[in-house]
C-alpha cells in the first residue's frame, strides 16, 4: 500500500519534479546534491535515538544542492519525552536546533505554526460548546500560545527552515 503512493506521485500534479521517498532507516536512497528542496512533516520525531537522526539529517542535508532549503515540520514539547510504543520522541525547538546545526544546517526560521491540544478543542470535540464557536475558541488558543508558548502538558507543530 505505501509503494502505491510513491507509484501514483505523478497522478497529483507533482511530475517529474518532485518524489517521494521510503526511508530505510539507514540508508537514504538518493543521490547527493539532487534536491532544491525537502519536506519531512512529522518524521523526525519517530526517529528515539538522536545519533540515528543526526545521521538521517547529515544525509538530507548532502542531498540538497548548494543553497537547497530543507523545510522540517515536528511536534515539540517544552520537555522533551519519549514514548517508546508510539514510537515517539518529542524534542524540545532547542532540542531539534541543536540536532540541525551539529548536522551542519543553519536555522533561518521557527514558528510555531500549530497549537496542540488545549482545553477548549476538547470542548467542541465533545459538545460542550457548539461548532460555531471554532473561530473564536481557534483565536483565543492562539493568544494563549504566544503568551505562554508550548503549555507543559501539551505541544505545538513548529516549522523550521534550514538552509
Amino acid at each position: 500500500a505505501a509503494s502505491d503512493v510513491y507509484k501514483r506521485q505523478g497522478e497529483r500534479n507533482l511530475g517529474r519534479k518532485s518524489a517521494f521517498v521510503r526511508y530505510d532507516g539507514r540508508h537514504l536512497p538518493v543521490r547527493a546534491a539532487s534536491f532544491k528542496a525537502a519536506v519531512t512533516w512529522v518524521v523526525l520525531n519517530h526517529i528515539l535515538d538522536d545519533s540515528e537522526l543526526h545521521h538521517l539529517l547529515v544525509q538530507i542535508r548532502a542531498s540538497l544542492v548548494p543553497g537547497g532549503r530543507f523545510v522540517a515540520i515536528e511536534q515539540v514539547r517544552r520537555r522533551p519525552t519519549v514514548d517508546r510504543t508510539a514510537w515517539q520522541h518529542r524534542r524540545t525547538i532547542e532540542g531539534f536546533i541543536a540536532l540541525f546545526n551539529a548536522a551542519g544546517f543553519r536555522v533561518e526560521e521557527t514558528a510555531i505554526v500549530r497549537y496542540g491540544r488545549l482545553p477548549m478543542t476538547y470542548a467542541i470535540r465533545y459538545g460542550w460548546l457548539s461548532e460555531r464557536h471554532h473561530e473564536s475558541v481557534a483565536r483565543w488558543e492562539r493568544r494563549i500560545g504566544r503568551w505562554l508558548g508550548v503549555l507543559p502538558w501539551d505541544y505545538c507543530d513548529v516549522r523550521f527552515v534550514l538552509s
